[in-house]
């Protein structure tokens, strides 16, 4: 009975000795730094068959960049993750990438809910991202953790502007859009107590997109059309959405329209703000409008820095252009007699007003350097 004893003991040793050689990162790692581990299944479907297991699935910890594989029986083990809440991306070729969060516990082996692949879908594609709240601002940003001053935004409402697609944030702000067929769309976030958020992004087939609100470049084009250019302003908004808002550039537009001179478009005359998307229709504006502001001052200078200010807080990006489009009357004395506060841009037929080139300064005080200012009105190089 002893020698019997004896070997059951040697046995539950050396299984100790085993799991302690596989787990020896658990607890510590060398400097000290508090570690866990995750462990788990992933499976995938193919050809109409029921899920398999994975094999060469790559298992990411995102935010440190840690990988592992899965073997031929589709698991998988991260050792040696330092404490905390994790982001775990799985992904193979051919397949829908997904994301699972994870808390790792000091000294603690986390089992991970099994993983179900997707085969992608010929011409669909994914958008994730992660939301976070500047006051009751929400902001977009590609990676965390956000600017100084934010914190992560859980149960706010991602969606299409069209209603199609649509989820909400978790605990960390993190939201994945899937399967959305290929090609522009708009974002629109929303939680109760906070003003409303706008993204732009293109969906392109197998890819996943994250969505971050600072491009290149952001054009802001103050469309004064509440005068006889109206036809024009029509003209030019079809155009831009020829070329349309990109992964790297936004176009936002202020345009207010007049009565009387084009009935094209619903024939509205209050003024609006686009977020200016491409199409291939050349006389239909198809961008979606993102705030209605009734009947505004164009001529009025404090309009057109609201404007700017709005465009640079909604739309941050690396460089910015501002345009005035409109008439204008030069910014130079013609002769001794000549009177340079009625010069000008931005005429508004409306109020009867426009702004004065000494106003033009104040306008463009915003704190923020604009890499290009155009005028996109008559004699303004006078």
């Amino acid at each position: 009975m002893m020698k019997r004893s004896s070997w059951w003991l040697k046995v539950l040793l050396g299984c100790l000795v085993a799991w302690g050689a596989g787990n020896g990162c658990l607890g510590c790692d060398g400097d000290g730094t508090p570690t866990g581990a995750v462990q788990g299944y992933v499976y995938a479907f193919a050809d109409g068959t029921g899920p398999a297991p994975a094999e060469g699935v790559q298992v990411m910890v995102q935010e440190i960049g840690q990988v592992a594989s899965t073997n031929a029986s589709g698991f998988y083990r991260l050792d040696g993750i330092p404490a905390g809440s994790y982001h775990l991306i799985y992904s193979k070729a051919g397949y829908q990438t997904e994301v699972r969060s994870i808390n790792i516990l000091q000294g603690r082996l986390m089992p991970m809910e099994d993983v179900y692949l997707q085969p992608v879908l010929p011409g669909k594609g994914n958008v994730d991202g992660y939301i976070y709240a500047q006051g009751d601002r929400l902001i977009a940003v590609a990676q965390p953790p956000g600017p100084e001053g934010t914190s992560p935004v859980a149960e706010a409402t991602v969606r299409t502007s069209d209603g199609q697609f649509s989820t909400t944030t978790n605990s960390e702000g993190y939201f994945f859009l899937q399967n959305l067929p290929a090609g522009r769309y708009i974002l629109e976030v929303r939680k109760t107590g906070y003003q409303a958020l706008h993204l732009s992004v293109v969906v392109e087939p197998g890819r996943t997109v994250r969505v971050s609100q600072k491009k290149k470049w952001t054009l802001i084009i103050f469309m004064n059309a509440d005068n006889d250019l109206e036809p024009f302003a029509i003209q030019d908004l079809n155009e831009m959405e020829q070329v349309g808002s990109s992964e790297e550039v936004n176009i936002v537009v202020q345009v207010d329209r007049a009565p009387g001179w084009d009935s094209s478009n619903g024939d509205w005359t209050d003024c609006r703000r686009y977020l200016i998307l491409r199409d291939n229709d050349p006389s239909t504006i198809s961008s979606p409008v993102l705030q209605y502001l009734g009947e505004v001052d164009m001529g009025d200078p404090a309009v057109a820095k609201g404007f700017l200010q709005w465009a640079l807080r909604e739309y941050p990006a690396e460089h910015y252009l501002f345009d005035f489009w409109n008439h204008g009357s030069g910014w130079r004395r013609r002769g001794p007699e000549a009177d340079p506060i009625r010069r000008g841009v931005s005429f508004d037929d409306t109020s009867g007003s426009h702004i004065t080139t000494t106003e033009l300064p104040g306008v463009l005080d915003v704190g923020v350097t604009l890499d290009i200012v155009a005028f996109d009105a008559s004699l303004m190089q006078m």
